[in-house]
C-alpha cells in the first residue's frame, strides 16, 4: 500500500476521526434539530386544534343566536295573535280604539323584546369575540411566537374583529 502512497495507520486514523466527527455531529446537531422540528410541529398542531375549537364554538353560538331569533319571532307572532283576538272581543264597542291599543301594545312588547334581544346578542357577540380573541392570540402566539411583535398581533386581531362585526351585521 505504501507503493501507492497510502499510509495504512494514517488512513485508519482518518477513518476513525471521520466516524467520530459524524457521531458528534449527529448527537450534537442533528438530534437537536429533529427535536426542535418535532416541538414546532406540535405547537402548530395545537394551534390548529385551538382554531377548530374556536370555529366550533362560533358555530354553536350562531345556532343559539338563530334559535333565539326564532323564539322571539314565535313570541312576537303569539303576541300579535293575542292582540288580534282581544281586538275582536272588543269590536262591538269601540273597534277603532281597541285596534289602536292592541297595535301599541304589540309595538311596545316587540320593542322591549328587540331591546332585550339586542342586549343579549351584543353580550353573546362580545363574549364570543373575547373568547375568540383569546384563542386567536394563544394560537398566534404559539405559531409565530418569535416572528411577530405585539403591534402586528393587535392589527390582526382588530382586522379579525372588524370582519366578525361585518358578519354579524349581515345576519
Amino acid at each position: 500500500m505504501e507503493a501507492l502512497g497510502i499510509n495504512l495507520p494514517v488512513l485508519i486514523a482518518q477513518v476513525i476521526n471521520l466516524a467520530i466527527l459524524f457521531a458528534a455531529l449527529y448527537f450534537l446537531l442533528f438530534k437537536r434539530f429533529l427535536k426542535t422540528m418535532e416541538e414546532r410541529k406540535q405547537k402548530i398542531q395545537q394551534g390548529l386544534e385551538d382554531a377548530e375549537r374556536a370555529q366550533a364554538e362560533w358555530t354553536r353560538a350562531e345556532a343559539v343566536f338563530q334559535e333565539r331569533m326564532e323564539q322571539v319571532e314565535r313570541e312576537r307572532e303569539a303576541i300579535i295573535t293575542e292582540a288580534k283576538e282581544e281586538a275582536e272581543r272588543l269590536r262591538a264597542g269601540t273597534v277603532a280604539q281597541a285596534r289602536e291599543e292592541a297595535r301599541e301594545e304589540a309595538r311596545r312588547i316587540l320593542a322591549q323584546e328587540r331591546e332585550a334581544f339586542e342586549v343579549q346578542r351584543q353580550q353573546a357577540v362580545a363574549d364570543m369575540q373575547n373568547q375568540i380573541v383569546g384563542l386567536v392570540m394563544a394560537a398566534t402566539r404559539k405559531v409565530v411566537e418569535e416572528s411577530m411583535d405585539e403591534r402586528m398581533q393587535r392589527q390582526l386581531i382588530d382586522r379579525f374583529l372588524s370582519e366578525m362585526d361585518t358578519l354579524g351585521e349581515v345576519q
